[in-house]
């Protein structure tokens, strides 16, 4: 029972650990981490490396080189989604 306990309280930690709450995510130490997130050059070095690495397509089915246009053309609306938690990825083209 005590090893139960303790493997039910570690699988607990990293639950938290792996599914943060949204506002400790927005600031650590003082620094709001979504503005760090949602910066234009970050969004933008995370496309080229993307690209860079031959990703595969993501659950909404889009290429890497649809990736860089799709951002270009929705950077203000998905700016604001990710900073006030709306975001949510394209439904799959496949399905």
């Amino acid at each position: 029972m005590a090893l139960r306990k303790r493997i039910g309280w570690k699988l607990e930690k990293y639950a938290k650990a792996c599914s943060p709450d949204l506002n400790e995510i927005r600031q650590q130490d003082g620094i709001d981490l979504i503005d760090k997130v949602i910066d234009s050059n970050n969004l933008y070095r995370a496309c080229e490396k993307v690209k860079a690495n031959k990703g595969a397509p993501g659950i909404d089915g889009m290429t890497v080189d649809e990736l860089h246009s799709h951002v270009s053309k929705f950077l203000i609306p998905i700016k604001k989604k990710l900073k006030d938690g709306t975001y949510k990825p394209l439904p799959s083209k496949k399905g």
